[in-house]
C-alpha cells in the first residue's frame, strides 16, 4: 500500500515538471518552484510515514534534474554539491530542503505532540491503534 502511495507522489512531482518549460524559467523561479510545489507535495505523507531510501532518492533526483534545467533526454553537470544547495540561504545555500531531514524533523514533531498531550483523547486512540 505504503509503495503504491510513494509512486503517486513520484509521479505526481514528475507530471508537475512536464507542465513547466525549464528553459523558460529563470533559476530563482526554479527554485521557487522547487520548495513551493516539489517540497509541498509530500508533506503529508512525509509528516506521517518513514519514506524509504528509494523514494526520498528519487525525488532528490527530480529535483536536482528541474534545478539545472535538464530534460529527460539530456544531462548536465551540476554546478554545486546538493548539499551546498540544501543550506539554508543565510549560510550560502538555495534553501532548499533536504527531503530526508524534513522527513525526520515532521515525525519527531508528531513524535513531541504525542508526548507532551498524552491524556488528550487524540492521543489516546492513536496510541490505542498504533501501540503504544
Amino acid at each position: 500500500m505504503y509503495i503504491c502511495i510513494y509512486l503517486h507522489i513520484i509521479r505526481k512531482c514528475e507530471t508537475k515538471l512536464a507542465r513547466w518549460k525549464q528553459k523558460h524559467v529563470s533559476f530563482g523561479g526554479r527554485v521557487t518552484l522547487i520548495n513551493a510545489v516539489l517540497t509541498a507535495l509530500p508533506i503529508y505523507f512525509f509528516s506521517f510515514f518513514r519514506v524509504p531510501n528509494k523514494v526520498v532518492d528519487k525525488l532528490v533526483n527530480i529535483q536536482r534534474r528541474f534545478l539545472w534545467g535538464e530534460g529527460m533526454e539530456q544531462r548536465k553537470i551540476a554546478l554545486v554539491n546538493w548539499k551546498i544547495v540544501c543550506l539554508p540561504k543565510d549560510k550560502g545555500g538555495l534553501g532548499i530542503k533536504d527531503l530526508r531531514t524534513f522527513n525526520i524533523a515532521l515525525l519527531g514533531k508528531w513524535r513531541r505532540e504525542l508526548f507532551q498531550n498524552h491524556g488528550e483523547m487524540w492521543t489516546r486512540i492513536l496510541i490505542s491503534k498504533c501501540g503504544g
